[in-house]
């Protein structure tokens, strides 16, 4: 059978990875199978390396720390892509907790020839649940209970693989995107469109679910409107550049959602420099979400289209 490259991708994250490779050491590595893990440190200034060399990877399992010291997650990405052996390609996040069955359950669409790629299953930790995390906020922070497991139009970052044969059509990750570029957000979402878009088959595994373990400083108020504006300004990207939209309308919109905001300034405002967890209305978020992306897509507009 295939091999099977874990590849997790981290920056300045030691503590949090360290108990994610924890959690690792617990998987089940299905036997007589390559299965191998690559750690894609993206320029850390902290201890990461370290964290990679002191972990014990579960009997079966191999290990390799692989630098890529030019910022950008896309980026990432690719330079694991690229010094991975196995065909099956599989992802998680430095935050997240897998279970014991993920290798297997993650890779078993693509072993019985049913799909080319596949949409694992993310939940947030219970105690990092709030009321207000509404399902579009949730998606935000990488949940996937909003997506369609019998027909997945997209897959997660904290949980998603495909099979090499895709590289042979789609040349990889969009490197000027991901954590560390100015469009933050999508680098995965971006890729599972070109999946589709190319024929191959994305299918779902969302019952074979990790659990994101992320900071609690994501939930203070300026950093959830701070992924709003993140969000915002990769859409951008997508709408203009993917997409290929008119920019016709978007200009209207964007008037219109100007003389919006001189409204709602000073509550955004109040919000954005908060460094405290506040209840933030979903209308706040798509609001700043829209806002930065009309924004940013009357910039885009200036530039040629990355693709075809």
């Amino acid at each position: 059978m295939d091999g099977i490259s874990i590849i997790i991708c981290t920056r300045d994250r030691a503590d949090d990875l360290a108990q994610t490779l924890e959690s690792l050491a617990r998987v089940q590595v299905p036997r007589g199978r390559l299965v191998e893990l690559l750690v894609v440190d993206n320029g850390s200034k902290d201890n990461t390396a370290q964290v990679v060399e002191l972990w014990k990877p579960p009997a079966g399992m191999g290990k390799m720390y692989v630098l890529e010291p030019q910022k950008g997650k896309g980026r990432a990405y690719n330079a694991g892509i690229r010094a991975a052996k196995g065909a099956i390609l599989l992802f998680t996040d430095d935050d997240v907790r897998v279970p014991e069955n993920w290798i297997a359950g993650m890779a078993a669409p693509i072993d019985n020839g049913l799909a080319d790629a596949v949409a694992g299953g993310v939940r947030i930790a219970d105690h990092l649940m709030r009321p207000w995390l509404t399902s579009h906020i949730r998606a935000c922070l990488a949940s996937t209970d909003a997506i369609n497991g019998d027909q997945p139009e997209r897959f997660v970052g904290a949980n998603m693989c495909f099979h090499r044969r895709i590289l042979e059509t789609i040349p990889g990750f969009d490197e000027s995107m991901g954590p560390g570029t100015r469009y933050w957000c999508h680098e995965e979402t971006l890729l599972s469109f070109q999946i589709k878009e190319a024929g191959y088959c994305l299918a779902g595994a969302l019952d074979v679910e990790v659990l994101h373990e992320f900071n609690p400083s994501r939930l203070f108020a300026c950093n959830i409107l701070k992924q709003a504006c993140r969000m915002g300004i990769s859409d951008a990207y997508l709408a203009w550049h993917w997409r290929q939209r008119g920019p016709d309308s978007y200009r209207r919109d964007l008037l219109e959602q100007i003389k919006k905001a001189v409204g709602q300034a000073p509550r955004l405002l109040w919000l954005a420099t908060s460094r405290k967890e506040r209840m933030i209305r979903e209308d706040d978020f798509r609001f700043v979400r829209n806002l930065f992306f009309l924004i940013q897509y009357n910039k885009e507009v200036r530039s040629p289209q990355a693709y075809r």
